[in-house]
Order: C-alpha cells, then sequence, then structure tokens
C-alpha cells in the first residue's frame, strides 16, 4: 500500500491546484508541503494564550523502533508544561 506522502509527491501538482496539499516548495531532493488542515493563527493565538505552554518540543520519530509510522521525514510539535518532563 501506497504511503501518504508517496501519493502526494506523485501527485503534487494537481493536489495543489485543487488545493488539496498546500506546496511550499520544491527542489531536487525535498518538497515542502504544509498540513491540510492548518490551525490559523488567530487559534493557535488563543490556544497559547489560554493554556499557556512554556515552550514546545520538536519531534521527529525515526524507524518503526522509535514509534515512525510513515516512512518519510516529518515533524511533530508538541507543547510543554513546566510540570513535564522528559521529551514527551
Amino acid at each position: 500500500m501506497e504511503c501518504l506522502f508517496c501519493k502526494i509527491v506523485k501527485e503534487i501538482k494537481s493536489l495543489a491546484a485543487k488545493k488539496e496539499v498546500y506546496l511550499v516548495g520544491e527542489n531536487e531532493e525535498v518538497i515542502a508541503i504544509l498540513d491540510k488542515f492548518p490551525v490559523s493563527d488567530e487559534v493557535i493565538s488563543k490556544l497559547v494564550a489560554v493554556f499557556k505552554p512554556a515552550g514546545f518540543n520538536i519531534i521527529s520519530n525515526m524507524e518503526k523502533i522509535a514509534a515512525q509510522s510513515i516512512f518519510h521525514l516529518h515533524i511533530h510539535i508538541i507543547p510543554k508544561y513546566i510540570e513535564s518532563e522528559g521529551f514527551i
């Protein structure tokens, strides 16, 4: 079965034209896309104001042993609070 990112790469131009993918840029080695369901700046600002994270973890799980489930580079941004410890 083809993964989500492989499908996007194969169909990037038609998906971008239909606004199903937001293409940021590309070259011979990299394609940068935004989340299909982005959160607006207004919503992000309100969430940060209400929940007040102390910072964020930016994580990329690499290989199955590290819980990678889609085997192409992508990142997770996780809000962190003073009370929490560790990476996640």
